[in-house]
């Protein structure tokens, strides 16, 4: 079957199922842009060992139409949608490269750091979802912890989780 790509990629680079891969020192989805000299693909400055690009056109050189995702796979972790990664639960980052909580609020009681919840004092599970007992086997000399559930059973006149109110 012949592949057709635009431009037949001027000759910068191969065509694969509809695609152009471009050699070193091309750029574009028709490899038709010289990477070198011209600094940000001409779609952008550069200012500070970076490009910042001119309004339509994103990516480290400024060769990506902002209608299109950088990484059109979204490093599998996601969909491309109008040039916008939607990323899978669990993964974010432009081309949803990194790892994230599958609930990035970890349900308001935790923080999430490198895509694991770290629960505040008195939660746990993957989301920080369920209560946990925080040293009540002592039940603050008041009641009797029950290990089944966690909690603590108090004695008469006293209450609160840990039976010191």
């Amino acid at each position: 079957s012949v592949d057709n790509c635009p431009s037949n990629c001027y000759g910068n680079g191969d065509c694969i199922s509809g695609t152009c891969h471009c050699f070193l020192g091309f750029l574009g989805p028709d490899c038709g842009r010289a990477s070198c000299p011209v600094l940000c693909s001409g779609n952008g400055q550069y200012m500070k060992g970076r490009c910042l690009c001119h309004s339509g056109w994103k990516g480290a050189e400024c060769d990506v139409p902002t209608n299109q995702c950088i990484d059109v796979a979204c490093s599998n972790h996601g969909t491309c949608i109008m040039g916008t990664c939607i990323c899978n639960p669990g993964y974010k980052g432009e081309s949803c490269e990194e790892v994230d909580c599958m609930d990035p609020t970890c349900s308001g009681r935790g923080v999430c750091v490198r895509g694991e919840c770290h629960c505040s004092v008195g939660w746990g599970g993957t989301n920080c979802e369920t209560p946990r007992a925080t040293c009540l086997d002592q039940c603050s000399g008041h009641g009797t912890f029950l290990p089944d559930t966690g909690l603590c059973s108090c004695d008469p006149s006293w209450t609160g989780h840990d039976c010191s109110i």
